[in-house]
């Protein structure tokens, strides 16, 4: 994944801003409503691209406290001089202790990884109170589909619901999880629609 962005970013950060700059997003309005409500003091974006959540906070004089992680050099310089930015690859031990955070967000990146064990015990790791997972690829009941763009050098993988609910499940740390379905602007077919599911994994 870090190939990619790392190849591709500069030249294609016009398209990026097209497809994850939008507030008002309606998934990112719901977590943005959720997590306020939730009362968390701070939040780790990882992933975090633009930081486009941050400043949907920022528009809501929320004053979380929020930090961005990412393991493209590019973007982690592009957001360093207006947040507290981490590099770091999301598929190793995160250098972040644990219980770090109060919510760990991470929005539309899970599929481009190898696979998601690692990642997700990470996220429960340094989580303190919830991990909240976006998924733009939504986990079915078929098996896993491992999809490995060669040309791109990017996964866009599906995964298979059961088996992922029943890995968080097996964490000690985690006491319940639950799905949330959201109709959600689609940036290639606008003005339809696209499904968002966000994943809210609880924790003890």
């Amino acid at each position: 994944m870090t190939s990619w962005w790392n190849k591709n970013i500069e030249k294609r950060m016009d398209d990026f801003k097209s497809w994850v700059g939008d507030i008002n997003q309606p998934s990112r309005v719901y977590c943005r409503k959720y997590i306020i409500e939730k009362n968390y003091e701070n939040i780790i974006d990882c992933g975090c691209g633009i930081a486009t959540d941050f400043y949907g906070y920022k528009n809501d004089n929320c004053s979380i406290k929020y930090t961005g992680l990412d393991s493209c050099i590019y973007l982690v310089n592009f957001n360093r001089d207006k947040i507290e930015m981490i590099e770091a690859e999301l598929e190793v031990s995160l250098p972040i202790a644990d219980n770090s955070y109060d919510c760990v967000y991470s929005r539309e990146v899970i599929e481009h990884l190898s696979y998601y064990n690692k990642t997700i015990e990470e996220f429960i790791r340094i989580g303190k109170k919830e991990v909240i997972i976006v998924w733009f690829i939504f986990p079915s009941e078929d098996e896993d589909e491992i999809n490995y763009w060669q040309e791109e050098d990017l996964y866009h993988n599906k995964y298979n619901k059961n088996k992922l609910e029943q890995f968080i499940s097996s964490n000690t740390k985690v006491d319940k999880l639950f799905w949330k379905e959201i109709d959600d602007f689609n940036y290639l077919t606008t003005p339809q629609t696209s499904k968002k599911h966000i994943l809210h994994i609880i924790l003890k």
